[in-house]
């Protein structure tokens, strides 16, 4: 049975033995995103479970068809696409019986989800909360009216596919959606939107066994756990996703394809985390699945591996339109070479460099070698030579009022006495039952859920009746004066960004405390285990380095996010290892996220052997430093210069190989969040210690690559080698 709602499952059926010789696999996909959910003219019944439009399921969609066919050989005759309005409870139901339908034994079926996700009660389940979970289609509005579910539950999906599972069709399913418990405020009242709608009222009694599908050698990856929000996220070019399809795609295209699940897994796992939020995604499946691709390839396409085919969508005035785009790692400055043999023969073949990006999926190229009127819509490219990615800058905002310091601090000694006498305690925790925030010009009283109980335009007007007795949640806005000091010094920096109407990482909060505070405050802060810090120190809006104090915080703020982020590129070299811990007492791996207190571990690089006919044999120079939410980094291996640290050994391809000591370090505190970071390169730094760094950096490191990942400089298109990053997110805490 499919687990939960949040299924980014992503999982396949292959069968042992199903792939032999020369033969050739035959792909289907559907692929299914559903941004528009509530119709304006039945806008009303819409709202009866909250059918709130999602900004970034139709770009999951549109990036994950794109990825099987540029890069995992998927005919594009055989992959279906069904967005918005079009996927209906009727027609998706249709789609997957006829793709199943439609597949032979021993070809391969992916049905992608994204969208919202539910649950509908079910008495007669054996599952212990008699729910059962469901996916929204985008007419499921019209169950508030006729009384009847259109939500898809998962037991009908699994009775769906294991007849054709059990018959050697390789089914994977893919959801990016979710059914979540409360969630906590965020701190401005701005919430990343979540994939989830409210409980059907309606109820069925089903009572049948459900197949399991991962018996049947289905694997399934959820995005997270059933109980847990899967939140959109937007990227570095503000384009909307699923954080758990994002985080999966960002691994799928850097990985080689032959990488098992589990390691793509970790991976995923890794990165999402890197994002900062409450996701626990879940991996299902047998052994032997799990060592395994994730997507199956036949041995044509699996001939080379990189290989990423675009093709031409149009001619334009203002260039050559490409259907390719971030989603598939291309970013502005890469080149592009014919594959279509017409231009191929041509003395002087064309070559294409990407000049503007359009959404997720296409991008605008000019011509810069070769004849123009020879490029037709339809002709196949690919890369002939990758650029680095654009850095996610850190996102901030400053939240204003049309106040001077002096007048919001008079206001604010007149509201806390005013609070004192109603019994309210004023706290800076933000999950307190309640909270007054200045939003969209007017303060408001809003209660755990962000529902709006009161609001006025000045804060004395503000009725704070509801919330007498109780704890209220109390964050002050940025004086016009102060907020355009604030920007010369701050928001002038090659890694920041403000932004007024998305999501931010930070906003600037202040608080009253026998006088105002001011510090930078995570947006959303579901996640008390982020790896970016929930907030920087408070300070005084009367201490002399005010400006100057709340900048350096934000740099460290921006470096960490640099560091969690940052995309690899696209070139071949990625070693058949990874990263683990090993406790130094038993000499086992350690497998949990968890370190205590005491623990003292050694660092070793394992062989995934799923990955090994990927590999182009070449060494790497290999370095682990790791990241604290501090901003701070420090060098863990090599210890002594570059030695020893050009992995593997020639002419050997160990199971296991040791950096440094067995007893490398100890768990003591301050406890936290901390990254390690594996990087492989095709080029030693000059002096490893350039990637361990104390807090703030004031100065470049002078090192092109060093510069890039420690965001020092603005290093873009520096020549820096070949590289690739790997993170793994660990928790500290005491015994």
């Amino acid at each position: 049975m499919l687990p939960c709602l949040l299924y980014l499952a992503i999982l396949g059926l292959w069968l042992a033995g199903s792939f032999g010789g020369a033969q050739k696999l035959r792909s289907h996909a559907l692929i299914i995103g559903i941004n528009q959910y509530s119709p304006s003219d039945k806008e009303a019944a819409a709202q009866v479970r909250g059918f709130g439009n999602l900004d970034g399921a139709v770009n999951d969609a549109l990036a994950f068809k794109m990825l099987l066919t540029a890069r995992f050989g998927f005919r594009s005759s055989d992959v279906r696409l069904i967005t918005d309005q079009e996927a209906t409870a009727e027609r998706i139901r249709k789609e997957i019986q006829a793709i199943l339908q439609k597949a032979k034994p021993g070809e391969q079926v992916v049905i992608y989800y994204a969208g919202h996700g539910s649950q509908v009660r079910n008495p007669l389940s054996q599952e212990p909360d008699k729910l059962d979970e469901t996916i929204v289609p985008a007419d499921a509005w019209r169950g508030n009216i006729e009384g009847t579910l259109y939500d898809i539950r998962d037991k009908e999906i699994a009775r769906m596919v294991y007849p054709y599972a059990k018959a050697g069709i390789l089914v994977t399913l893919i959801f990016d959606s979710c059914h979540s418990g409360s969630a906590t405020r965020a701190p401005s009242g701005r919430l990343g939107k979540i994939r989830k709608v409210e409980s059907s009222s309606i109820v069925v009694e089903d009572g049948t066994n459900v197949p399991a599908l991962e018996e049947a050698g289905v694997l399934i990856l959820t995005a997270a756990q059933d109980f847990q929000a899967a939140q959109e996220y937007y990227d570095a070019k503000g384009n909307s996703h699923g954080a758990f399809t994002y985080a999966l795609l960002q691994a799928m295209r850097q990985s080689s394809k032959r990488e098992s699940v589990q390691s793509l897994f970790l991976r995923t796992r890794a990165y999402l985390k890197a994002l900062g939020l409450k996701q626990e995604p879940v991996l299902l499946s047998n052994e032997q699945r799990r060592q395994q691709p994730l997507i199956m390839t036949d041995n044509e396409t699996e001939e080379q591996d990189a290989s990423l085919i675009v093709t031409v969508v149009s001619k334009i005035p203002q260039g050559i339109l490409i259907e390719g785009g971030p989603a598939l790692g291309i970013y502005e400055n890469t080149i592009l070479k014919p594959v279509s043999r017409r231009l191929l023969d041509i003395p002087t073949p064309p070559r294409l460099k990407v000049k503007q990006l359009i959404g997720v999926n296409r991008a605008l190229c000019s011509v810069e070698q070769g004849d123009e009127d020879r490029i037709q819509p339809g002709d196949t490219w690919e890369v002939m030579q990758w650029a680095v990615p654009e850095r996610s800058r850190l996102r901030v905002r400053l939240p204003t009022i049309h106040l001077s310091t002096e007048a919001l601090e008079r206001q604010a000694v007149a509201f806390a006495a005013r609070a004192a006498s109603a019994g309210i305690k004023l706290t800076t925790r933000s999950d307190a039952a309640f909270a007054i925030l200045y939003h969209g010009e007017q303060w408001q009283l809003q209660n755990a859920t962000g529902h709006i109980l009161a609001r006025a335009e000045r804060l004395e007007d503000l009725d704070i009746a509801a919330a007498n007795g109780k704890d209220v949640f109390w964050q002050l806005p940025v004086p016009e004066n102060l907020a355009d000091a604030l920007r010369k010094n701050i928001l002038n920096r090659h890694m920041i960004q403000a932004v007024t109407d998305t999501p931010a990482d930070y906003l600037l909060a202040g608080f009253y405390k026998a006088g105002i505070t001011y510090s930078w405050l995570r947006e959303d802060i579901r996640s008390e285990a982020a790896p970016m810090p929930a907030s920087s120190a408070e300070i005084p809006v009367t201490d002399a380095s005010f400006a100057k104090t709340l900048g350096d915080y934000l740099v460290r703020l921006a470096r960490i996010k640099n560091l969690l982020t940052i995309e690899n590129p696209q070139e071949e070299l990625r070693l058949p290892y990874q990263l683990t811990l090993v406790n130094a007492e038993t000499k086992q791996i350690h497998r949990s996220d968890t370190l205590l207190e005491g623990q003292v571990f050694g660092l070793r690089l394992e062989l995934d052997t799923a990955a090994i006919s990927s590999w182009n044999g070449k060494c790497a120079w290999v370095y682990v430093f790791v990241l604290d939410a501090e901003g701070s980094t420090l060098l863990l291996y090599p210890r002594n210069g570059n030695v020893e640290n050009l992995l593997p050994p020639a002419g050997q391809l160990p199971k296991s190989i040791p950096l440094g000591a067995e007893r490398l370090l100890r768990v003591t505190p301050p406890f936290g969040t901390d990254t390690y970071i594996t990087l492989f390169t095709s080029e030693p730094l000059p002096d490893p210690f350039l990637l361990q760094q104390k807090g703030v950096q004031s100065r470049a490191v002078e090192h092109p690559l060093s510069d890039l990942l420690l965001g020092t400089s603005e290093t873009r298109y520096s020549s820096m080698g070949n590289w690739q990053i790997y993170r793994q997110v660990f928790v500290s805490q005491g015994k």
